[in-house]
């Protein structure tokens, strides 16, 4: 198992990891930053949880037009989908070749 390891980390560069590294830090600091903003909200103005999520929607879409929200996010959501199926035939075609470099085994 380490030597699979071993081998998925050699097969990209660096630079790859570095950037693998940089994003997971950054993510998880996000996720743990947003609980608690949302409860710094509610603390300091005295307000619920729903009352929060309202203000921040709102702040969204007090200071941009909502139709060009709900526009961006549909063009992201349909770019993303778009992307991940362009993708599909690249992984399909590399788990093919690694399949065909895994010997079988057979319990007899």
């Amino acid at each position: 198992m380490l030597n699979r390891f071993r081998n998925i980390y050699q097969e990209f560069p660096r630079n790859f990891w570095i950037l693998i590294g940089a994003t997971f830090v950054d993510r998880l600091g996000g996720a743990l930053l947003f609980p608690f903003f949302a409860l710094y909200i509610t603390e300091r103005f005295e307000v619920g949880m729903t009352e929060v999520g309202y203000l921040l929607a709102g702040l969204i879409m007090d200071n941009y037009n909502p139709d060009w929200v709900w526009y961006a996010a549909g063009i992201l959501a349909l770019i993303a989908v778009f992307g991940l199926i362009g993708l599909h035939p690249y992984t399909q075609n590399r788990l093919e070749k690694q399949a065909e470099t895994i010997p079988l085994e057979v319990n007899t």
